[in-house]
């Protein structure tokens, strides 16, 4: 897009960040101005050029945008502002500056909002203010009335902040409604998904494969880099680069042209593994197979040649909506009908992913700098609301973690567990002294089955989250062992709770200055993102949890006697 921008003016106003931090910035506000009106006109010329209003003039009623992201067609409608005719041409130009900087279906929405302003207030009379005030006092939705409130107050700041300061003030008081943390399905029921899709890639013919590509990838690369669906359903087909011997992913993010002070460079350029390289490498040869020449990876006709979907008449398949007709449909088919999962099992949304890859990548130690780029975050408080979920994560975790080693270390192939927990049960209860090759009684409680004597203890003297550790199951059945497994599962518990607390005190205290903030300067440089005291709380958390599932995998012998 041509890099002009529209005549600026400025003013200040005081953001409230969290409760023990003011963040203060400057946002820059376009103001109307009668002279600019031919401008205005070089600016529409501008973003019909980039497609995004497909076709039309600036006097006509209807505005039909592409939809960035989606590829539906999203009309922008003024004819209810005809009767307006003094707003109606500072309303267009408005959505003009609007369009270069958003979806067309947000500003459609943003449109929207003014209109009831208008209405509700006879065009923002003076006398209307405590009137509009009580009218969204008065709405059942806080997201609604903030909505409300917030896109009026970008409108009348544009028309002229201070003829309309009176009602900037009064709706300014609306603040945003606390984000909802999203709810994610069973961690259990995750890691049983990625079971499946493992045994799936591994024993499926090519065709089957070909069929769930979307889906295979989609679970590979969004666990990795958390990606929006609609992000995965517009990568383009030549994604791919490699430099330096190292691999690359070019991802379709929006970068805006008007940026507020402090917000951050987004990252389109990420660096992947050469496992998920190939992966897409290999749907690229497939596309030339059948003589697929689409700029989407995943195209409809891609998506048609193996049968899977029927869609309407649509020219891309590039839809959340249709991801998420194919993970269902993978379900159906693969989770249920093949694997043999319960037909209730929770189902993963094509959104789930990005949310475990954002707490994934604070559990690794990276910056939250790095975490924001890659997550396509303009700013670093966005981020933040992803880790209410941090005790609740660690606490499945270290279930689904007790799970699989309960059941999985009694299945040689290392694919899908093992559903019938009685019969793993029995077979767990075989294990006696004979079969290991060092077994080194211990006190109180079981036994070391470690070189003890030439390699020294690994677990740092306590035995109870050790691998190494056995206990026969007469012992195992005993009032005093179980008090004394289950103390320990406690005291790990609490230190867990202590490490994300620390975690979350790291990020939060660190007084972050965007222009001092390390990125990869050059494509080539080695992609090192860390911070050295979040990996270490990281490590000291990842051995916490692994250490709580090895004893509750002990307990949980005796709970299914």
């Amino acid at each position: 897009m041509n890099g002009k921008t529209m005549n600026q003016t400025t003013f200040q106003k005081v953001l409230d960040g969290d409760s023990e931090t003011k963040v203060f910035s400057s946002k820059e506000v376009l103001n109307y101005k009668t002279k600019d009106y031919s401008e205005t006109l070089e600016h529409f010329g501008l973003l019909r050029d980039d497609n995004i209003i497909i076709s039309g003039s600036f006097q006509d009623d209807i505005w039909p945008c592409k939809n960035i992201g989606t590829h539906r067609k999203v009309n922008i409608n003024f004819k209810y502002f005809k009767k307006y005719k003094e707003l109606l041409q500072q309303i267009k130009t408005f959505v003009v500056y609007l369009l270069k900087q958003n979806k067309a279906k947000t500003v459609q929405s943003v449109l929207n909002d003014i209109k009831v302003g208008i209405k509700e207030t006879d065009m923002f009379s003076l006398g209307k203010v405590n009137w509009f005030e009580e009218y969204l006092d008065n709405l059942d939705s806080d997201r609604k009335r903030y909505s409300y409130a917030r896109n009026n107050i970008l409108f009348l700041s544009f028309l002229s902040y201070e003829d309309y300061e009176e009602y900037i003030e009064v709706l300014s008081k609306f603040e945003m409604p606390k984000r909802k943390t999203r709810e994610l399905i069973a961690f259990s029921d995750l890691i049983f998904f990625g079971e499946v899709v493992n045994s799936f890639e591994s024993n499926s013919t090519d065709n089957e494969k070909f069929g769930f590509f979307p889906v295979l990838l989609w679970w590979r690369l969004t666990n990795i880099i958390p990606l929006r669906p609609s992000e995965f359903v517009g990568i383009a087909s030549d994604c791919l680069k490699i430099i330096n011997d190292k691999y690359f992913i070019t991802l379709p993010r929006k970068k805006l042209e008007t940026k507020e002070y402090g917000s951050l460079e987004i990252e389109d350029t990420l660096p992947i593994s050469e496992y998920i390289y190939n992966l897409i490498y290999e749907v690229q040869k497939l596309k030339k197979k059948i003589g697929d020449k689409s700029e989407y990876l995943f195209s409809k006709k891609f998506v048609s040649s193996f049968g899977k979907i029927k869609h309407r008449q649509l020219e891309y398949w590039t839809s959340e909506t249709q991801l998420n007709v194919m993970i269902n449909k993978f379900y159906d088919e693969i989770v249920i009908r093949r694997y043999k999962a319960n037909p209730n099992i929770e189902r993963i949304k094509p959104g789930d992913t990005r949310h475990y890859a954002f707490i994934n990548m604070r559990l690794q130690g990276f910056n939250p700098l790095t975490i924001a780029r890659i997550g396509g975050h303009k700013n670093l408080n966005t981020q933040q609301h992803y880790y209410n979920h941090l005790k609740e994560y660690a606490d499945s975790y270290v279930y689904a973690l007790t799970k699989l080693r309960f059941l999985r270390s009694f299945n040689s192939k290392g694919t899908i567990i093992e559903t019938n927990q009685s019969a793993v049960i029995q077979k767990g209860r075989k294990c006696k002294k004979e079969n290991y090759e060092y077994y080194h009684y211990l006190d109180p409680f079981g036994a070391c089955t470690f070189d003890l004597f030439n390699k020294g203890c690994i677990n740092g003297g306590d035995c109870r989250g050790c691998p190494f550790f056995h206990l026969d199951l007469e012992y195992q059945r005993k009032p005093e062992v179980i008090k004394w497994l289950t103390d320990y599962s406690e005291v790990m518990r609490s230190q867990i709770y202590e490490q994300i607390s620390l975690m979350n005190q790291l990020t939060k205290g660190v007084k972050v200055e965007i222009s001092n903030l390390k990125w990869y300067s050059k494509i080539d440089d080695d992609f090192n993102q860390k911070d050295g005291n979040l990996v270490s709380v990281s490590n000291n958390l990842k051995s916490l949890m692994l250490k709580k599932s090895i004893c509750d995998a002990v307990i949980e012998v005796v709970k299914n006697e």
